[in-house]
């Protein structure tokens, strides 16, 4: 679509209404939504994977680069159309929300009672299912991000096909592989689930070593790499497909309609999650070395719930107890007793946490909203029930695992406080804080594992599909 089009039909949709109410556009525009198809820091990432050479990296420079001058013309028509736009009111779920709200009678089912509840969740659920058969209106500022994502697609899958012309017949087979180190490496939404931040290909790097890039291994690895990439492209597209409709929805104060979408929102993640835990056993069973395999998983463990198993303020307090120089042998042996006693109190806290972060996380999500329904529905007082009886129960299990951590931790402290003796705690204290301030500063943004994955032209990605190491 040429550029000068696009930009006056954004201006266009935008002067032909006649604002009904004030509405920033900062409350519309997300870095997502208006970010391009691809970015310059993506071209590393395509190179080394397809090894191209010099010609067809200034192919795709050129290409790239007159891509990103249209982005931003046409980014700012439609930052220009969302200033003029408009997000009304109309609340077209009105009459069915007030139907089916009708259809309880308090006195007949009360809300204190077993079968009064049960009615008021399955009225709710009759609600929620025919929310599919309604059309929405869009507010004029959905339409423009609705048309700007659309435009965006669009040019997306033009500059693909430019850029696969410039390949070979064993690039074009890796292409798949590159867009999803790509798709890997800047996935603009927010993790909800904590298999969602994995980099299984960077942690299976970390455990083989120098093995990874055998053959056999960069074979299987890419295999991996595509199918994440197509996991990850569908959730994106089901969760940019649903951002503006939840801005209107939130807007016009439709939190059934919220609701709805962001439990198809879930499932969209629930699919890549799936993706990825299928992806982790394969690799597993792939390694054949038992020290690899704890090597991987520990690892694994270690970055999916980093909150869990990473390090807290205790490990730190005693490791630079146990480094300052010339501790003597008692007050060393007293630390790692007081240590050694911590960790053992917070594993078995850290497995549970861990058993009920899923669940906790998707409940957290959820909860506000279904409350959100009942109360306009039924009524403030019918915020308390909940759409499932038991569904909050992983939520107050975290929560007192959490207090339980809390306790373990304040007792350590206090342990490693009198191990260390009153003329340490301060440098010690002082230590642990140096060391965390280096800690971040070394976090940079660098390129995720995945960007070690070179497959050399040797390697024919739709001829290696069943190669094994």
């Amino acid at each position: 679509m040429p550029m000068h089009f696009t930009c006056l039909k954004f201006v266009a949709l935008a002067a032909c209404t006649m604002p009904l109410l004030a509405f920033a556009p900062a409350q519309w525009l997300s870095s997502r939504q208006l970010r391009p198809a691809l970015l310059e820091t993506d071209l590393p990432r395509i190179v080394s994977f397809l090894n191209l050479d010099s010609a067809q990296v200034a192919a795709v420079h050129t290409l790239l680069n007159d891509q990103l001058a249209e982005d931003e013309a046409n980014v700012s028509a439609v930052r220009r159309a969302l200033v003029e736009a408009y997000a009304d009111e109309r609340d077209e779920l009105d009459l069915l929300r007030s139907r089916w709200a009708n259809a309880w009678s308090p006195a007949d089912a009360p809300a204190t009672t077993a079968e009064g509840q049960a009615f008021i969740r399955s009225i709710v659920a009759d609600y929620l299912e025919r929310l599919d058969g309604i059309e929405m209106t869009p507010s004029d500022a959905t339409q423009v991000l609705d048309q700007w994502r659309l435009l965006r697609t669009s040019d997306q899958r033009a500059l693909f096909q430019d850029i696969e012309l410039l390949l070979d017949a064993p690039q074009r087979d890796r292409w798949g592989t590159a867009m999803a180190a790509v798709a890997l490496a800047r996935s603009p939404w927010p993790v909800l689930f904590p298999q969602e931040r994995l980099d299984l290909d960077a942690l299976l790097v970390q455990a083989l070593g120098t093995s990874a890039q055998s053959p056999q291994w960069l074979a299987l690895r890419s295999q991996w790499l595509a199918q994440r990439g197509a996991a990850i492209a569908d959730r994106d597209r089901v969760l940019a497909e649903h951002e503006s409709k939840l801005f209107d929805a939130m807007h016009r104060k439709q939190p059934g309609l919220v609701l709805h979408l962001e439990r198809q929102n879930i499932a969209a993640r629930a699919r890549l999650t799936s993706v990825i835990e299928a992806q982790r056993d394969e690799m597993a069973s792939a390694m054949t070395s038992l020290d690899t395999v704890n090597t991987f998983q520990r690892a694994l463990q270690r970055h999916m719930h980093p909150d869990v198993w990473g390090r807290d303020d205790i490990d730190r307090l005693a490791l630079a107890a146990l480094n300052i120089e010339g501790l003597d042998a008692n007050t060393t042996e007293r630390v790692q007793a007081a240590w050694a006693r911590h960790r053992s109190r917070r594993a078995a806290v850290q497995s549970h946490l861990v058993g009920q972060s899923a669940a906790a996380a998707e409940r957290r999500n959820l909860r506000p909203q279904e409350h959100r329904v009942l109360s306009r529905m039924f009524g403030h007082g019918a915020a308390l029930i909940g759409l499932s009886p038991n569904a909050d129960a992983p939520l107050s299990k975290v929560q007192h695992l959490n207090s339980r951590l809390r306790e373990a931790r304040r007792i350590a402290k206090a342990e490693l406080a009198q191990a260390i003796g009153p003329e340490l705690v301060g440098e010690v204290q002082a230590i642990a804080r140096k060391h965390i301030a280096q800690r971040q500063a070394r976090l940079t943004a660098q390129p995720p594992g995945t960007a070690s994955l070179i497959l050399p032209t040797a390697v024919d990605e739709s001829a290696a599909r069943d190669a094994t190491p």
